[in-house]
């Protein structure tokens, strides 16, 4: 600043004028925008009452965690103006929508985003805290990943007269959802590709819709499905510890066939889990997987809850679809 001053208020007006000339002119068609957000299908915040389960259970959710976005455009027909390189923590007890991100673009684009544990430039959202990111990025082991952090943290109780269970259930698989697209038959949308046309100095908005009471569905098909939460009290009084809590290893104890999904042909379905491609339920989910499913031995609930509830309980513009692929943090997107 010393050496500026010195050259005088003459050369340095002279220099601020020629600087401008020194940037390239961007000749580009202006882009169209894109506002994607998040949403809950209230369900977090109201719970479900026990007239809407088919056992008798109310279930209440004391806490829902999504870190989510990295939202992409992109494909042939797609010329990209900017990105979103980054996530954000959502506390899905909140109403209303919340902002993911702006993308920028023009033409046909395909469209994806990313469920994953925060990192260290995560933004906090409504009601979320440093306290919840620290908790979502301490890398933690279950059946499916080995020191990863989580992704979607769900905390709730469930009653049936003076009975009470409890759950906490960190899912820390990274899933990447692509190649979305709106569902005709359920939206009324004349789109037949998966993505969304951009043009020129048009704004579009897209939302995803969070549903954590997929978790205690019998299909993943919303138009049939009923929920319950029997099947989990009983993996913990009957053949778990019987201590109040209901945790992913006592539902590992739990047949596939005995749990009672609706959508499932037998415990042998193998089209149900990661690593085999095909559609699953009303929301079209191809569901892929680093690690596939071992079929050699018995699947269970914790199989079905961690690799076809936990990515469906995201759903694209309510009744949309997309391609999931389930990854271990840090095995890539």
């Amino acid at each position: 600043m010393r050496r500026l001053r010195a050259l005088g208020p003459a050369v340095l007006a002279t220099l601020g004028a020629l600087a401008p000339a020194c940037l390239p002119n961007d000749t580009r068609t202006p882009p169209g925008s894109v506002v994607v957000n998040v949403v809950s299908d209230g369900v977090a915040a109201k719970g479900i009452p026990a007239s809407a389960t088919s056992d008798g259970w109310s279930i209440a959710f004391d806490k829902v965690l999504v870190s989510l976005g990295n939202v992409s455009l992109d494909g042939d027909s797609c010329d990209v103006y900017s990105d979103s390189g980054y996530n954000r923590l959502f506390d899905v007890k909140v109403g209303g929508t919340q902002k993911v991100s702006v993308i920028y673009a023009l033409g046909h684009c395909e469209v994806g985003f990313r469920v994953s544990s925060p990192n260290a430039d995560t933004v906090l959202g409504a009601s979320t805290t440093d306290a919840d990111k620290t908790m979502m990025r301490t890398p933690g082991s279950d059946a499916f990943n080995a020191e990863a952090g989580t992704s979607i943290y769900v905390e709730g109780h469930a009653t049936r007269g003076d009975t009470v269970e409890s759950f906490a259930w960190s899912f820390r698989y990274r899933a990447r959802y692509d190649r979305c697209a709106m569902n005709p038959a359920l939206s009324g949308s004349s789109m037949t590709a998966p993505g969304i046309d951009l043009r020129s100095n048009v704004a579009e908005s897209l939302l995803v819709e969070v549903s954590p009471g997929v978790l205690f569905a019998d299909a993943l098909n919303t138009t049939v499905a009923q929920h319950r939460f029997q099947v989990f009290a009983d993996a913990d009084a009957v053949t778990g510890n019987g201590d109040g809590v209901v945790t992913l290893d006592e539902l590992a104890r739990v047949p596939l066939e005995k749990a009672g999904f609706a959508d499932i042909g037998g415990a042998g379905d193998a089209g149900i889990f990661p690593g085999v491609e095909g559609f699953v339920g009303d929301a079209d989910l191809v569901i892929r997987a680093e690690t596939p499913f071992d079929g050699g031995s018995q699947p269970s609930l914790e199989d079905y809850l961690y690799t076809v509830l936990f990515p469906g309980t995201i759903r694209y513009e309510g009744t949309g679809a997309c391609s999931v692929h389930l990854a271990s943090r840090g095995l890539g997107d």
